[in-house]
């Protein structure tokens, strides 16, 4: 569990706009999101509802837990499974950085 942890924090903290939590609990991390760096983007809950409709991942907003900007993940998943939640929420944050072209 705890190379779990800490590759979910590595990847996630490579992300520009998004801040890693370490965990604590083991199986969950909070992320936190720089709203103002991403494009259409006004909260917790648009970035997670967006995420889930475009990259098919499924997070929890912070705002469940009177946490405002955050998204929870549970981390106790295959290593492979955190790469690819990675790589997804890699490409939709590029896709809504700020500054970013239009096509």
């Amino acid at each position: 569990m705890r190379d779990s942890a800490r590759l979910a924090f590595e990847k996630l903290e490579e992300i520009e706009g998004l801040t890693p939590i370490r965990s604590q609990a083991g199986i969950v991390q909070m992320v936190r999101i720089e709203v103002a760096k991403f494009d259409g983007i006004a909260d917790d809950v648009e970035f997670c509802k967006k995420l889930l409709a475009e990259q098919n991942c499924l997070t929890l907003p912070g705002s469940c837990f009177g946490i405002k900007n955050y998204f929870r993940i549970i981390i106790c998943v295959k290593q492979e499974t955190i790469i690819d939640f990675a790589e997804r929420v890699q490409e939709f944050c590029a896709k809504y950085s700020e500054g970013r072209k239009s096509l």
